[in-house]
């Protein structure tokens, strides 16, 4: 397959990777869990969908991957809404839509519509952030010379790695971007404090952005047809293994925590996306690979739809799950497997409801 020619509108390799990454946080995450208690399950499997303090885990490179795969998709989605190379009031129509869009249902799956202001926080949930990286990346893709974006990236991950050793310690509690937190739940509620921080959003925004436009700047790469696939494939893993590298050295100056984004944790997972994004286009557009991607499209192009049905109907399923097979495995299996069962039906059926919905959608 000639790669040149499919990344002049979409990326096969980019719906695969996106797939694998929502695969990945769905059925990898809750099938790992649904065999805790199981005894040849191990626990450190169960530990990899998890985030300790500190530690790193496989779970830690989804949501990063996440906005770095948003931000790859910049080029693609913008440079046909540029009226003569400029941003006009087609490409920011686009932008700003997608921006609300993303916040909106983030918002949602946040509990917006439980009216609760005190009780459900309206800011934090990933689809969120990735809005902020997405405007940043817009923003850049618009105003600012390519070449300077991988600067850009540098001066936010130094700035943010300087405030870090300033504002506070590396501590759950003490850190700057639980102090961020502190203040802006404060600020939008309030009257209600957060005595104990597990997650911050406020102050990782940054990050995001960083990670979204190293995105946009890869795609842009692979579209570069000066090299050959090649050569870009190899660029693009040497460049992860360095930018990783890069990471696990810096760890030994300021730790690498996931809850906080410190610039450590964001290079490590800043290099393996680089390195999936060559391996991925390597193997599915320059070697044209198509078999058993089937489920991985599926997901990867109707992304944000499994996203907010998992995120909103995920109990739903789960209880219809129970009540199809409860019987059958409380007849058929020993008591660790029960939980195991129901979560393999409920993928099941977000798997039908997302492919009749992708249907549906491609017929209207």
């Amino acid at each position: 397959m000639n790669a040149t020619s499919t990344t002049k509108n979409r990326l096969f390799s980019l719906d695969v990777l996106r797939g694998f990454d929502m695969l990945l946080l769905l059925y990898g995450s809750v099938i790992a869990w649904s065999l805790k208690g199981v005894s040849w399950w191990p626990d450190w499997m169960i530990t990899q969908f998890s985030h300790p303090w500190g530690v790193f885990t496989l779970f830690d490179v989804i949501q990063p991957l996440f906005a770095f795969i948003c931000g790859a998709g910049v080029p693609l989605a913008l440079s046909r809404r540029m009226q003569d190379g400029r941003a006009g009031w087609t490409y920011w129509r686009h932008v700003l839509w997608r921006f609300v869009e993303l916040n909106f249902l983030g918002a949602v799956c946040s509990g917006l519509l439980r009216f609760d202001r005190a009780g459900a926080p309206w800011f934090g949930n990933t689809l969120q952030l990735l809005a902020f990286g997405y405007l940043f990346a817009a923003f850049c893709h618009a105003y600012v010379p390519r070449r300077h974006w991988l600067a850009i990236g540098a001066v936010l991950l130094a700035g943010w790695g300087v405030a870090l050793s300033l504002g506070g310690d590396f501590t759950p509690d003490g850190n700057l971007s639980a102090k961020v937190e502190r203040f802006m739940t404060a600020l939008l509620v309030p009257g209600k404090t957060l005595e104990h921080v597990t997650y911050t959003s406020w102050a990782t925004i940054p990050m995001f952005a960083a990670l979204t436009l190293l995105g946009a700047y890869a795609l842009g790469f692979l579209r570069d047809a000066s090299r050959s696939e090649g050569r870009r494939t190899a660029l693009l893993l040497s460049a992860g293994a360095v930018v990783s590298a890069a990471g696990v050295v810096l760890h030994f100056v300021q730790p690498q925590i996931k809850h906080i984004y410190t610039p450590s944790y964001t290079l490590i997972t800043a290099g393996i996306c680089l390195a999936l994004l060559g391996a991925f286009y390597w193997i599915f557009d320059v070697r044209g690979v198509r078999k058993g991607t089937w489920l991985m499209v599926l997901y990867g192009r109707a992304s944000l739809a499994s996203y907010m049905l998992w995120g909103l109907f995920g109990g739903a399923m789960k209880q219809a799950s129970q009540n199809m097979l409860g019987g059958i495995e409380r007849l058929l299996l020993p008591a660790p497997y029960h939980t195991f069962v129901t979560t393999c039906g409920t993928l099941f059926l977000s798997t039908s409801l997302l492919w009749l919905w992708s249907v549906a959608r491609r017929r209207s």
